[in-house]
């Protein structure tokens, strides 16, 4: 169905979201060249001007796409230029990090999406998403925090021995 008379700046909009929708499905799929067809399409809507609103949505789809294609270091400096409050751009950031070996960004990063308390479709897959990531690298955070690198770590382990301890003056099971 045709919407009748629509201006074109709203034919834009949906043209836009159209490619980046078929971007990352196509990026997903692994058809790279495809993806960067959309990705240059994408961009040249934007080049139009007529939605300058918009354009906060272009890195995060080069990051993603990039991010599928296994250029992670490309991932990265696009998605580092996307909403850093958006915990789905957190949870890929982490996801980056954790690809190019860096497991403490990674963590910095999951944790940040996992606190997440925005309803909508992409806090729904990055919450529970980054809180198993954070649940399934506790091994590592420990190790970090008795070397003393991480505050937020420290802290956590340390509130964890003092509950033992109170257990354990209860006549409770540490």
């Amino acid at each position: 169905m045709k919407e009748p008379d629509i201006k074109a700046a709203r034919q834009d909009l949906w043209e836009f979201r159209w490619e980046h929708a078929q971007a990352r499905i196509a990026a997903r799929s692994g058809n790279q060249t495809e993806a960067q067809k959309r990705v240059a399409a994408a961009k040249a809507i934007l080049d139009k001007g007529t939605n300058p609103e918009q354009t906060q949505f272009l890195p995060y789809l080069q990051g993603y796409v990039a991010f599928y294609a296994g250029d992670y270091k490309a991932a990265l400096e696009e998605l580092l230029k996307a909403n850093q409050n958006d915990p789905f751009i957190q949870c890929m950031i982490g996801q980056t990090y954790e690809k190019l070996g860096d497991k403490g960004k990674a963590v910095e990063y999951y944790r940040k999406a996992s606190a997440a308390i925005s309803h909508n479709t992409t806090a729904a897959y990055a919450v529970p998403f980054s809180k198993k990531k954070v649940a399934s690298l506790p091994g590592y955070c420990v190790r970090r925090a008795r070397k003393g690198v991480s505050q937020d770590v420290s802290q956590d382990v340390s509130l964890i021995v003092r509950v033992h301890q109170i257990r354990l003056r209860m006549g409770g099971v540490a």
